[in-house]
C-alpha cells in the first residue's frame, strides 16, 4: 500500500477502490465507461510493479472466454506494431496457436507494458494518444482487460477486496 499512498491521492485511492468493486459486479464490463477503465488503469499501472501487473493481467484476461482472448491476442499482434512494438511469435509461423491462453497473454501484455509503460493502455485505445476509431476500449475486451488489470492491481497492492 505504500506504493499507492505515495502515488494515489485521497480522492484516486477511493475512485479505485469503488471502481474494483463495480468491476467485480457482473460482467467485467457492466456499469464501467471506457473512458473510466482507460482513466483507471492509466492511474494505476505506471505504479505497478511486474509482477502484481502480470498476475492482474492474468486475473482479468482469464475472465474472457477463449474466443474473446483470441480476438485480444489478435488484436495486439496486429496493433503493437504501429506503435513501435514487436509481438512475439513463438513458433516463427507468422501466427501464435496461444493466443487463447491467459498466461501467455498476460506475459505479453506484461512485456509490452515493461518495454514502453503505458502502450497498451495505447494500443487498446481511448487514452492520449491512442487508436482512436475502431480501438478496442469501445469493446467489452479492451474495457474488462484496462479495467482489470486496474482492479486486480489495486486489491493486490492494498489486500482490499
Amino acid at each position: 500500500m505504500d506504493v499507492l499512498q505515495n502515488m494515489l491521492t485521497d480522492d484516486q485511492t477511493t475512485r479505485q477502490e469503488e471502481f474494483a468493486r463495480r468491476y467485480d459486479t457482473g460482467s467485467p464490463w457492466d456499469g464501467i465507461s471506457d473512458d473510466e477503465a482507460a482513466e483507471r488503469y492509466a492511474e494505476i499501472a505506471p505504479q505497478v510493479p511486474r509482477d502484481v501487473y502480470e498476475r492482474a493481467a492474468r486475473d482479468s484476461i482469464s475472465r474472457l472466454d477463449p474466443q474473446q482472448r483470441a480476438m485480444l491476442g489478435r488484436y495486439l499482434r496486429d496493433r503493437a506494431p504501429e506503435f513501435g512494438m514487436r509481438f512475439p511469435d513463438v513458433d516463427g509461423d507468422g501466427r501464435d496457436d496461444r493466443l487463447q491462453d491467459p498466461e501467455y497473454l498476460a506475459r505479453v501484455t506484461s512485456d509490452l507494458n515493461d518495454e514502453r509503460p503505458g502502450v497498451l493502455g495505447r494500443i487498446l485505445g481511448n487514452t492520449p494518444g491512442g487508436a482512436g476509431l475502431g480501438s478496442l476500449i469501445t469493446s467489452p475486451i479492451g474495457k474488462a482487460v484496462l479495467g482489470g488489470i486496474a482492479a486486480f492491481a489495486f486489491r493486490q497492492l492494498t489486500g482490499r477486496r
